[in-house]
């Protein structure tokens, strides 16, 4: 089977590509391009047996100072992220800490989600990021954010999260 998919990188050369993990590819075809230079060619073998932890999208919860789900302007975001891995090992004391290169005024950038094990890792009750959007954030922005998950033997994951920021209704 084949799919295509193509990004555009943030300031500091990352993309983020949403692959469909029911492809069962056990490899990809990797070509980056940049106007008036050699494309790079690449090919990335994937191994079915390699789990890592990763941001579960469908259960973040949001609540936000007025109380519709949706990020606005200059509102304060609390954010909930679970953890989902689906491999058999274990990660042990893990901590989460979020960031991202957009202005935004972080007051809990960092969290603990305790032990990870097969299924969803919720964090510690009532423990949540915290940041404030600028009053200035234009409609339809895209946040992206990092969330760097570290355990207790230093291995460290890499999960990315993107928010939409709508005006107002």
């Amino acid at each position: 089977s084949s799919f295509y998919a193509e990004a555009h990188t943030d300031v500091n050369g990352y993309a983020l590509l949403h692959l469909d993990p029911e492809l069962g590819a056990s490899e990809i075809l990797l070509t980056v391009t940049k106007n008036n230079h050699k494309p790079y060619l690449a090919t990335i073998n994937i191994n079915e047996d390699d789990h890592i932890p990763y941001s579960d999208e469908d259960n973040i919860s949001i609540t936000d100072s007025n109380g519709n789900g949706t990020l606005n302007p200059g509102e304060t975001i609390y954010l909930e992220v679970p953890i989902t891995y689906n491999g058999n090992d274990s990660f042990n004391g893990v901590t989460g800490i979020l960031s991202t290169n957009h202005d935004l005024t972080i007051y809990q950038d960092e969290i603990y989600y305790g032990n990870i094990t097969n299924g969803i890792t919720y964090p510690v009750a009532g423990d949540w990021f915290i940041f404030q959007i600028p009053y200035q954030q234009s409609h339809d922005d895209v946040l992206d954010f990092y969330l760097t998950l570290t355990d207790d033997n230093d291995n460290e994951f890499v999960t990315n999260l993107n928010f939409d920021v709508n005006s107002f209704d």
